[in-house]
């Protein structure tokens, strides 16, 4: 999901994505989010990823592709740029 003026809506692209895999949930559970850039939402986005921490069903991870990509080592609590 992109936003014009730049950025990416990965707050709700992670949300969405989330929320569907909680109806569905196995033994183990991964959420892998892949970014070219800055979150266009961060304040959402540090909500949804505090959320998915706190509610511990899914593992979180994040890669962070290309430069520009530094954030993804702030916002998720498993990024690598």
């Amino acid at each position: 999901l992109t936003q014009s003026g730049g950025g990416t809506a990965d707050a709700l692209a992670v949300r969405i994505s989330y929320e569907n895999l909680l109806t569905n949930l196995g033994k183990e559970n991964f959420l892998i989010v892949m970014t070219d850039g800055e979150s266009g939402m961060p304040r959402q986005l540090k909500s949804i990823v505090e959320r998915i921490k706190s509610e511990s069903k899914v593992r979180l991870l994040a890669l962070g592709l290309g430069p520009g990509t530094d954030s993804v080592r702030r916002n998720y609590p498993r990024g690598v740029a």
